[in-house]
């Protein structure tokens, strides 16, 4: 899907990530890195169905890193700056490559199953959380529902906290810029406003 923002052309892509069961799988492999080809886009959204790093046991099909790694062959670092996948029973963020990396967001229970804690020490090899997300939300496990706005060739993407009353909170928010990702320039505190399901 490819849409315009001002000046700047997006595109979203989605890729399975089941892998060798599917007889598509093949042919996905052939046509991912042609859609990625940055020729026809100023900025690349990718959408997985399992995420490639968590700390969740519940990690969904593993082609996640295959199809990654597809996409980051002919694509441009700064041309992909946001990965979308769920799969697990968490709510996690990861920055790989660092503030000019691609941020990954991985939307696992969407606010439905009870936050989970999980361990420190994780379960998968996996870089460190976004700065500030563990922080904010007191476990990456912890239930709620994800908000991404684009501006021109820009990002905003927040996190909404799940309350025990069911309400939703802005917890966390991140944008990218010229500058890399970065919170807002006024820190954003937890919002008084709520947000019922």
């Amino acid at each position: 899907q490819d849409f315009s923002v001002g000046d700047k052309r997006w595109r979203i892509l989605y890729a399975t990530t089941w892998g060798e069961p599917l007889a598509r799988w093949n042919e996905q492999q052939f046509w991912t890195p042609k859609a990625a080809e940055p020729e026809a886009y100023d900025r690349l959204i990718l959408l997985l169905d399992s995420p490639a790093f968590t700390a969740s046991e519940k990690t969904g099909p593993g082609g996640a890193r295959v199809v990654l790694d597809d996409v980051q062959d002919v694509t441009k670092p700064i041309a992909m700056p946001l990965v979308i996948s769920g799969a697990t029973n968490t709510n996690e963020t990861f920055l790989p490559g660092g503030p000019f990396g691609e941020l990954h967001i991985v939307a696992g229970n969407s606010g439905v199953e009870p936050a989970v804690e999980i361990p420190s020490g994780g379960l998968t090899q996996r870089p460190d959380p976004a700065p500030g997300f563990a922080e904010a939300t007191g476990t990456i496990g912890t239930a709620g529902f994800w908000g991404v706005g684009l501006h021109q060739g820009n990002l905003d993407v927040r996190f909404f906290e799940q309350a025990d009353d069911g309400s939703h909170q802005l917890a966390w928010r991140v944008l990218r810029d010229g500058s890399g990702w970065h919170p807002p320039k006024v820190t954003t505190s937890r919002s008084s406003a709520k947000f019922q399901r």
